[in-house]
């Protein structure tokens, strides 16, 4: 049972970083206006990026249906609901949005459509960051040890 926390831990505190380094870069890169590192980004998100990040979110998930398997504690189903979100998100939104940029970054169109699939990209991925961040809330609050009450002094 540990080695499933402590992977679940590990696989999720990754997946974190790594939305949060693709938002960072692509925003970065974006506000350079240098469409050759906008290019260099869109293309690092794919590889390594997505083999990084896909492996992470398959433990992080994995593990915590398993050791949330028929648990009542309301954090736990809490986090349980939010992973489809995750996945899905992530699945129909994010990973055609990377493929569809880094197309389009390779090819050197930056018209509308770009910044219109870019938004969307960076929509999703706040989305995405923010239902990781409320699990990983959720998960320390219910690793915290409960504090004994404290006597009161006479």
């Amino acid at each position: 049972m540990k080695a499933k926390k402590i992977a679940h831990k590990v696989a999720g505190g990754i997946a974190l970083m790594t939305l949060i380094v693709f938002l960072s870069t692509t925003l970065y890169s974006e506000l350079t206006g240098n469409y050759a590192l906008i290019a260099q980004v869109k293309s690092k998100i794919l590889m390594p990026g997505l083999f990084i990040l896909i492996p992470c979110l398959i433990v992080t998930a994995g593990s915590g249906f398993n050791m949330a398997r028929g648990s009542k504690n309301k954090k736990i189903k809490a986090k349980a609901k939010r992973m489809p979100f995750i996945g899905l998100n992530g699945l129909l939104v994010l990973i055609p949005c990377a493929f569809y940029l880094n197309y389009l970054a390779q090819s050197g169109i930056y018209g509308f459509e770009f910044y219109l699939v870019q938004s969307i990209e960076v929509i999703a991925g706040l989305v995405n960051i923010s239902l990781i961040s409320l699990n990983i809330r959720d998960g320390l609050r219910l690793s915290r040890k409960p504090t004994p009450k404290q006597q009161p002094v006479l």
